[in-house]
């Protein structure tokens, strides 16, 4: 039954200025710490390729990653946007995903305000949903996580007043699903939050409910980005996905370690959750509330399917669960708030939510890893600039292509790590056919960076000398006594010296083309004294 929108939707003017003011404050505050401070890892890489993208590349050939084009080709805003203005990609980025994450809140109560949902629950809703999208995230700020959950809100705001049996404007669920569609479509995994709300929609009020604006936009667009992807980054289905399937396991964790890290991340949200349940008593639950922990449950099946026990890929399963606490606290009478299990289930929620941030405030605060940064950025600036090129041995890109970023080098290299050594170095846990696929992607990823050291001669390379290397597990592998069995590659070698160690990384220059002549003549004038 197409009931008439609630009156919410024309009242509380005045908290609706509240309400923003505060979200104002707090998209100030995240942009101005999240543009100085050093950008995240994948997102200054995918930042560096969208750069590429710009100048003609392709995706799937020039710049190669496991991870399908979508993020790439969405960063090509704010890079193409940062040189217009003349101001760094990092501070463009910073700016981009703000404004999203507000356009995200200010989308979700336009849904909302078409429901039942009082203007002083919306405001709360709000509020908090803007409180975590802007600060929450913490160094994943602008991980493809992140912008899945900020493009999701809406979406599953809009399914929330669906169940409630009302209808949307067309143009508004349509904006709502375009938006949707940027989020989920960033990696296969996440489709799975929409499948399950789907299905509950479904189970509730028929299949004739999945024909809606939104869905018909998400679906439009789906076919249309698959269609994108064949003719602008074919290499990348028949080329990068394969090698990806041959060489990317060896990052995965053990099952127990990855539900271990879920089940330590989700279970305060979802005892906070009971306790504001069992407070509302006889109250009817309010729609949002099991939709949004239904997204939780499919965030979480999407972070277990990837294997990696990586903290941003948790971000969205416990971004759907506080905000679904937050919509059970928002639906409590104030006696109920009052009550010390309100109480309880408040302070966890916040610890929950904003405590991985505040976590890694503090690691930065302690200034390690910005350090590292600063040093690897300055070296590339001084040595490299921005007509020279710079390469990492490396099989993750946490502090160099942050400092790549920095320094406005230029990264040699159509990846940005050698993320397929790994699996070729551990292929013998692995079936002999799947490991000659793995060894040969991996022989051919470092014959290509062999080539092009061979064309660019970086004027900086870094060799990742930590005990404990991404992908390579219990191996004590040494990045240039491996490579060096290779002739070509043991040529161009000798044209680098080692310069002082940054972190755990060792740092080599390439020689001064008049120094190397002079050598060259000392040498000859040692084996030919006359």
């Amino acid at each position: 039954m197409d009931r008439q929108p609630h009156r919410s939707r024309f009242a509380g003017a005045g908290r609706t200025v509240w309400t923003w003011a505060w979200l104002g404050a707090l998209a100030l505050l995240a942009f101005a710490f999240h543009a100085a401070v050093p950008t995240n890892h994948d997102v200054a890489w995918i930042l560096e390729g969208a750069g590429r993208l710009l100048d003609g590349a392709r995706f799937g050939r020039d710049i190669v990653d496991v991870n399908p084009p979508l993020a790439w080709w969405i960063a090509t805003l704010p890079v193409g946007f940062a040189r217009a203005i003349g101001v760094g990609p990092g501070i463009a980025s910073a700016l981009f995903v703000v404004v999203l994450a507000l356009a995200s809140v200010g989308l979700a109560d336009a849904a909302a305000s078409w429901g039942e949902t009082p203007p002083r629950e919306r405001a709360m809703q709000a509020l908090a949903a803007g409180a975590f999208l802007l600060l929450a995230p913490g160094y994943d700020f602008a991980q493809r996580e992140h912008l899945m959950l900020i493009a999701a809100w809406p979406y599953l705001t809009a399914a929330g007043v669906r169940a409630q049996g009302h209808r949307l404007p067309v143009p508004l669920a349509g904006a709502i699903g375009l938006l949707s569609a940027l989020g989920f479509y960033q990696k296969p995994y996440f489709l799975l939050v929409p499948l399950l709300v789907e299905i509950w929609i479904a189970r509730a009020q028929g299949v004739r409910q999945w024909v809606r604006p939104e869905t018909g936009t998400l679906a439009a667009v789906g076919f249309g980005y698959l269609g994108a992807v064949l003719v602008f980054a074919p290499d990348y289905l028949f080329g990068n996905m394969p090698d990806a399937i041959a060489g990317y396991w060896a990052y995965q964790q053990p099952v127990s370690n990855v539900v271990a890290r879920a089940a330590l991340a989700l279970a305060p949200l979802a005892f906070a959750a009971g306790l504001l349940r069992r407070g509302l008593g006889d109250e009817p639950v309010p729609a949002l509330a099991p939709i949004l922990m239904l997204a939780s449950a499919g965030a979480c099946l999407s972070a277990l399917l990837q294997a990696k026990s990586w903290s941003y890929h948790l971000v969205p399963a416990i971004g759907f669960a506080f905000m679904g606490c937050v919509v059970l606290y928002a639906a409590s009478g104030g006696g109920v708030r009052r009550q010390p299990l309100a109480a309880a289930a408040v302070v966890l929620i916040a610890a929950a939510g904003f405590g991985p941030a505040l976590r890694d405030l503090g690691e930065r605060a302690l200034g390690r890893e910005t350090d590292r940064i600063e040093r690897l950025a300055a070296l590339f600036r001084s040595h490299a600039g921005e007509t020279g090129s710079v390469f990492a041995f490396v099989t993750s890109p946490r502090d160099v292509h942050p400092a790549v970023l920095a320094s406005g080098a230029r990264w040699m290299g159509s990846a940005c790590c050698l993320h397929l050594l790994p699996a070729a170095m551990r292929a013998d846990e692995i079936a002999p056919d799947a490991a000659a696929r793995a060894r040969e992607a991996a022989s051919r990823q470092v014959a290509a960076v062999v080539a092009g050291m061979a064309a660019e001669r970086p004027a900086v390379v870094v060799v990742d000398a930590h005990q404990d290397k991404l992908g390579f597990r219990d191996h004590d592998f040494d990045y240039v006594a491996h490579l060096s069995k290779d002739a070509r590659f043991a040529a161009l070698w000798a044209d680098y010296v080692e310069h002082e160690p940054i972190g755990g990384f060792r740092v080599f220059l390439r020689r001064d083309p008049l120094a190397r002549a002079v050598e060259h003549d000392r040498a000859r004038d040692r084996r030919d004294p006359s």
